[in-house]
């Protein structure tokens, strides 16, 4: 949320704005993505079995700011 929040306040000063404030902010919780990899190996009478995986949510964030301009 800190890079999303320092590019809308860059945003805002390139459009004429002094800052900006956080009206509301939704995160909504879509899903999951997971990939996962195996390998086993067999020599002779011995399996050995090597693996990984990852799973990482994936959400959607909307926020509402105010832009404000000191007069």
């Amino acid at each position: 949320m800190a890079m999303r929040d320092s590019d809308l306040a860059a945003a805002a000063k390139k459009n004429g704005g002094d800052g900006i404030l956080l009206k509301a902010d939704q995160a909504d919780f879509l899903g999951t993505y997971s990939t996962a990899s195996a390998t086993a190996v067999t020599n002779g009478n011995v399996t050995s079995a090597f693996g990984s995986g990852v799973s990482v949510p994936i959400v959607r964030r909307e926020g509402q700011y105010y832009v404000i301009k000191y007069l």
